[in-house]
């Protein structure tokens, strides 16, 4: 089994952008914080986004992990995301050949009221990405996400993600299934886009005369 690691440095090199912008890993407690604040609850509680996943995000596995956007000490945002053990797959596989047999999940894209239409969410949910290709490469069987916004959808549906609506369901699954052919081209796409993204806020911010 591979030993995993959150690599900031990856957030700073690969993922770079204009100062005073930056991407970091932030912890547990932030998550919660913009949970809160998006939902406006008044009874301390982060939602049933944070009551499924965050504790996950207190325990140290770098299969989780919470990456926040900056500029300077401002959060503008998080995204968190787990990369999970398809079980149905490994059985199929058996017990020796892991090829393929994770999926990779985005748990969470919430950015406050007062950041919105700079294009945070995009450059987060690219950004979130391309971190779970870049450290997972070969091994992911698939990207989803259950979207809560129409957003958040149309934004992954751009980079080739598929939609659907289950029956009873208000959210929107959006997923990508992976082959080396499609992990290539997504990687391709996204290599391009999560600087791009990150330079468009910039502007936009420099535009309104910052924050």
């Amino acid at each position: 089994m591979v030993e995993y690691t959150k690599d900031e440095d990856f957030l700073r090199r690969v993922l770079r952008c204009n100062e005073p912008m930056s991407l970091h890993f932030v912890g547990r407690d932030d998550l919660a914080s913009m949970l809160r604040r998006q939902g406006e609850r008044t009874d301390g509680s982060e939602g049933e986004i944070g009551a499924a996943y965050m504790d996950n995000y207190g325990k140290g596995d770098p299969h989780y992990g919470v990456i926040g956007a900056y500029w300077n000490n401002t959060l503008l945002g998080v995204t968190s995301f787990g990369v999970i053990e398809n079980r149905n797959i490994l059985a199929h596989l058996g017990s020796t050949d892991q090829r393929r047999a994770w999926y990779g999940r985005i748990d969470a894209v919430v950015v406050p009221s007062e950041y919105r239409g700079l294009g945070v969410s995009r450059w987060l949910l690219e950004a979130n990405l391309r971190y779970m290709l870049e450290f997972w490469p070969g091994e992911l069987c698939s990207l989803s996400t259950i979207a809560a916004h129409k957003a958040i959808a149309y934004i992954l549906s751009s980079l080739g993600f598929s939609i659907e609506v289950k029956e009873g369901m208000t959210e929107e699954r959006v997923s990508l299934d992976m082959d080396e052919t499609q992990e290539k081209k997504i990687r391709d796409v996204l290599g391009k886009k999560v600087s791009q993204s990150g330079q468009l806020v910039f502007f936009r911010i420099r535009q309104q005369g910052g924050l």
